[in-house]
């Protein structure tokens, strides 16, 4: 089969269905972002003191203070389970845009579903990241252990710190990528394995790379066209003055976080955020019909290749 795609072609996919698909996307965008809203809000409820205590950690550079709020057992658990409905809302936009890039049908509102796919999905999430987390934990492991018997100067210790950090955050790049054909894959057939994403994407790693590489500056720069729209529709709702609580607000006390201002910010953004969202899906969509044999635009089968 034919497997072949142009990196910047793929990293505008998403971009493209969108242009092409308005209402449908703005549709899915606007659902996303009221899911994340309500998830923002779950998540500010269970863990929002824990966090704001972690950011004066942070402010303060008081690392042992952070060791000790994230060490804690229950803070541990709230964390966790925090992570965990704060991938809800992109699973579902995901699923739901994956669907109707690749044409499979579900029952729900929008390719909008809560079923054997969206599980499969949030499986294959968890179980990336504890993959790429576990690369970098390895070659964490293993570079502390060769320093510390071989008793290197600081100067030298220095240095194979940062190149075991960078080389880990390698290792993790490359399992993410080889992976990520992973997603469409669920959706349109179910659960295909790891070494069926693996086989999917054999020999275009640097395709990949160059993909996704223009798919992040696309969406850094929806982020900041995100930051800017939202803070110029609060701002006649709270002026100058309060913009700076909207943009950072305090997560210890509840109540001050959830006000109009800030949930009206917070749906803006994630509208355009969820743009964003559809443009990566857009990406993994397009490579995918690619790796299975057919046109990434219209998704009809292509000659099969003597």
């Amino acid at each position: 089969m034919r497997f072949d795609f142009s990196p910047s072609e793929a990293s505008f996919a998403g971009l493209r269905w969108i242009l092409h698909r308005p209402v449908r996307s703005l549709a899915i965008a606007a659902i996303y972002s009221l899911l994340n809203l309500a998830a923002t809000l779950c998540v500010v409820r269970i863990t929002g003191p824990i966090m704001a205590d972690m950011q004066l950690a942070a402010q303060n550079e008081d690392w042992q203070a952070m060791r000790v709020v994230i060490g804690h057992p229950i803070a541990g658990m709230k964390l966790g389970l925090a992570f965990l409905v704060s991938l809800l809302p992109a699973i579902f936009a995901m699923a739901a845009a994956l669907r109707a890039m690749l044409g499979v049908t579900a029952p729900g509102f929008l390719g909008f579903s809560f079923g054997r796919n969206e599980g499969m999905l949030f499986l294959g999430t968890l179980l990336t990241s504890a993959l790429a987390f576990l690369a970098i934990l390895v070659v964490t492991i293993a570079a502390l252990t060769i320093r510390n018997y071989a008793n290197l100067p600081p100067q030298l210790a220095a240095i194979s710190g940062i190149i075991t950090e960078f080389s880990g955050l390698i290792l993790a790049l490359w399992l993410a990528i080889r992976m990520s054909v992973l997603f469409p894959a669920l959706v349109e057939r179910g659960w295909a394995g790891f070494g069926s994403a693996f086989s999917l994407t054999r020999g275009r790693y640097w395709k990949l790379l160059g993909a996704w590489i223009l798919a992040v500056f696309v969406f850094i720069v929806l982020m900041t066209l995100a930051f800017l729209v939202g803070s110029l529709i609060a701002l006649p709702m709270v002026g100058f003055s309060g913009l700076g609580a909207i943009v950072n607000p305090s997560l210890a006390d509840f109540s001050d976080f959830a006000r109009f201002p800030y949930l009206v910010y917070l749906f803006v953004t994630g509208t355009i955020s969820g743009a964003g969202l559809i443009g990566f899906s857009g990406l993994l969509a397009h490579v995918y019909l690619a790796a299975t044999g057919r046109d990434p635009e219209t998704g009809e089968a292509l000659p099969v290749e003597a």
